[in-house]
């Protein structure tokens, strides 16, 4: 489906709905788009939801699997560094994703070992539910993840509708220029020369730049709190 026709289908969804549910509609989008943005690493938040919710179709074999249980199996399987170091990225297929809970959880073991998910990884996830398969766009999407998202058939390999994330352009253009394993900022994206540690957020590999620009944050916080002394 084309963009032009993805954008009508939805304004003729929205148009079931009164202004007032429409407008309950974007508060709920905010609210979601909150707790991704507090939850700093990956986290299958729609599939609980769905779980909670009692959602699924049990008659199509539809069982969502469990946060812990999707970690469990990334940790016993480990991530493949040696395919990262060769290429910069690593691949990876979900013949199944449901709403992307096990590819949550590998982004999120990456993520512990130092990479970066909108480079150091590719995924193409399959699911058989629309809704599914939506569900997983996105949570890719928001924890900026490179996605080939397909609604369809995994076992005849016919797709219905393939949605990319916004991370896979990015992605694709890094890739193209050779800077996949090129140390880049989590603040401005630019190439790194000395890596500093962020001090707002240890979890951030910083330039200088940022580094002095969030020093000087830091310094006029503490003279705004008064902790600062006169000498």
């Amino acid at each position: 489906m084309k963009q032009k026709e993805k954008a009508k289908e939805i304004d003729k969804l929205m148009k079931k709905y009164t202004i007032e549910e429409q407008k309950n509609i974007w508060y709920m989008m905010l609210e979601l788009t909150d707790l991704y943005r507090k939850q700093y690493e990956p986290y299958d938040i729609l599939g609980e939801i769905f779980n909670k919710l009692n959602m699924g179709n049990a008659r199509t074999g539809q069982f969502f699997t469990p946060t812990h249980i999707s970690e469990a199996i990334v940790k016993i399987n480990n991530i493949d560094e040696k395919e990262i170091k060769e290429k910069g990225y690593m691949t990876v297929n979900e013949p199944a994703c449901g709403a992307g809970g096990m590819i949550l959880a590998i982004a999120g073991e990456l993520q512990a070992k130092g990479y970066d998910t909108y480079r150091n990884i590719f995924v193409q996830c399959w699911d058989i539910d629309r809704k599914c398969a939506m569900m997983t766009f996105v949570q890719l999407s928001l924890y900026d993840i490179p996605a080939q998202v397909i609604w369809g058939d995994t076992l005849t390999l016919k797709p219905n509708e393939i949605f990319y994330t916004p991370a896979y352009f990015l992605f694709e253009q890094l890739k193209k220029e050779g800077k996949l394993t090129v140390p880049l900022c989590d603040i401005c994206g630019n190439e790194i020369k000395e890596i500093k540690k962020s001090e707002l957020n240890p979890k951030l590999k910083i330039c200088s730049q940022c580094y002095s620009t969030e020093q000087k944050i830091l310094l006029m916080k503490k003279i705004m709190d008064g902790k600062l002394e006169d000498k």
